[in-house]
């Protein structure tokens, strides 16, 4: 089945960790809520692709030594099965600036290093790390922060 990855938006840590406990993990807060901003980031793993991503954008190596983390932990269900992490404040910044040009050679990138028969084509890691982009350039707009919703 794989990793399955969705980016969104939402106002502060606990909001994001309780997206855990809905069916619809974008669900906003309340009944009524509007769902939380969200890309289908299926197979974008923030912590392998988010770094190479950073790599291309910046032209230099990420060592975490010097740069940190890209992510950061929330929260955690079923025995760490969903997670719910944050992308840090010099991730979301390389992501806001990045041109057109560094998504397509991050994604060829990412779609070379597939394994035979994986659907991750150049094209549609384009469109998340388009989509992921919008939704960075929104978080920092309504100051609020991008999160990532891991579950295998």
């Amino acid at each position: 089945m794989g990793l399955a990855c969705d980016y969104f938006v939402a106002p502060c840590d606990r909001d994001a960790a309780a997206t855990l406990d809905r069916h619809d993990r974008t669900d906003g807060p309340g009944d009524d809520g509007p769902p939380y901003p969200t890309v289908d980031g299926r197979g974008v793993d923030p912590s392998l692709h988010l770094v190479q991503l950073h790599e291309v954008c910046t032209g230099e190596q990420f060592i975490e030594l010097h740069h940190g983390p890209v992510i950061t932990f929330v929260a955690e269900r079923d025995g760490a099965e969903r997670v719910v992490v944050k992308l840090t404040a010099d991730l979301t910044r390389v992501l806001a600036e990045a041109s057109e040009a560094q998504l397509e050679r991050a994604a060829a990138r990412w779609s070379l290093a597939q394994p035979a028969g994986s659907t991750a084509d150049a094209d549609r890691l384009v469109g998340v790390l388009r989509g992921l982009c919008g939704l960075v350039r929104l978080a920092r707009r309504e100051r609020q922060h991008v999160y990532c919703s891991l579950s295998v």
